[in-house]
């Protein structure tokens, strides 16, 4: 087994040499009641292809991008099976869930993963001639789950697996209702994954249909987010593919579509992020890349965070600005060598004007249309 170091050293050549198709993506989604605004995605199911391994050379995060487990502990195929081997389990085992198993958790609570475990599937995996396994299927029709997977302890990866959610409207009329009164987390809301512990690593995975968040950090350093597909996690007011309120995490070479953000921070000190090799679609109902400050916490500062760095992702979003910082990170910020559909600087990227410590060069604008859309079946 050999694994691919992503060292923390201040420098930002990169090398990227082998690429990952995501294929076909399919979600599953439950039916929408009458208060719900659903956003219909186009019909075609065509994905780009992203890199999927190399060297990369960060500017302030640490993490290992580990190769693909090829031996495990145990092997299930249904929720009670897993359940049944997360009792078991012990640091340093795998548990492997079966290609074509569909892991139904509606009737579950809360499934708490343990400190040092590896869960994953065959997600992209070659088995015949050019067919790509699909990868274990995990669903939920609770609306109100947050989160469906707790994470217990460091160094825990989940891998190569669809965890889709109940939830993949933006329902945006009714949010606009609630929000003024305080009374929006009253209504469900549901996330797929939370982590407060170090080194936690989710990649090769499709995650969709969350209504607050597909991943939520909430402490722990050095997470790695990587080559998986985010869609349909669009709810008006929260719809976090990777929400931060705390902690250190690098995200790269991920798809996000159908989305509110693709990337948050509340913006507390010590909060810091990287995005990096990420690509956005065209589907998103606020800032794809976004950091929030004192104004937003009404703390009484205008921090954003601690660091925030954004370089070489290629964003395909029209509507409005690509990425808002909305206040000062402590140690600066930098935009470089990205890649956007906006005309100009202006309005493509949006810093506090109160930002001395940044750096916004080798970006590149105007870069012609081109659609990543995904189907959308249901259940």
């Amino acid at each position: 087994m050999t694994n691919t170091t992503i060292h923390a050293i201040r420098a930002t050549k990169t090398i990227i040499k082998s690429a990952l198709f995501l294929g076909t993506i399919t979600l599953i989604t439950a039916s929408c009641d009458k208060t719900e605004e659903v956003i219909e995605p186009q019909k075609a199911i065509a994905v780009e292809a992203l890199a999927s391994k190399g060297t990369e050379t960060l500017m302030s995060l640490s993490a290992t991008v580990k190769a693909v487990p090829t031996s495990y502990n145990y092997t299930v195929s249904n929720a009670a099976g897993f359940v049944a081997a997360l009792a078991k389990v012990k640091a340093g085992e795998a548990i492997f869930l079966s290609a074509n198993g569909v892991f139904d958790f509606t009737n579950y609570a809360t499934i708490k993963i343990p400190a040092n475990v590896t869960i994953y599937s065959s997600r992209n995996r070659i088995y015949s001639g050019t067919s790509r396994s699909a990868g274990a299927k995990i669903i939920t029709n609770n609306k109100n789950i947050h989160p469906l997977f707790k994470i217990m302890g460091p160094n825990v990866r989940i891998s190569g697996i669809r965890i889709l959610g109940p939830d993949t409207a933006a329902n945006i009329a009714l949010m606009k209702q609630l929000i003024p009164a305080g009374t929006q987390w009253k209504y469900a809301y549901s996330r797929a994954i939370e982590s407060s512990y170090d080194y936690l690593e989710v990649d090769n995975c499709e995650i969709a249909g969350w209504s607050h968040a597909g991943i939520y950090l909430t402490g722990g350093k050095n997470a790695a987010i990587h080559d998986n597909n985010f869609h349909h996690i669009q709810r008006y007011g929260t719809g976090y593919g990777v929400c931060l309120n705390g902690g250190t995490a690098l995200v790269t070479r991920n798809t996000f579509d159908w989305m509110r953000h693709a990337i948050a921070g509340t913006g507390i000190v010590g909060e810091e992020y990287e995005s990096s090799y990420n690509t956005l679609g065209n589907h998103f109902i606020a800032e794809p890349f976004d950091m929030h400050g004192g104004k937003d916490r009404k703390d009484g500062t205008n921090i954003a965070g601690s660091y925030v760095y954004i370089h070489h992702n290629t964003s395909y979003f029209t509507g409005f600005r690509t990425v808002l910082i909305n206040g000062v990170p402590v140690n600066g910020v930098k935009v470089t060598n990205n890649s956007f559909i906006q005309k100009t600087e202006f309005e493509a990227i949006r810093l506090d004007a109160a930002t001395t410590n940044k750096t916004v060069t080798g970006n590149v604008y105007s870069i012609p249309v081109k659609s990543l859309v995904v189907a959308l079946i249901s259940y």
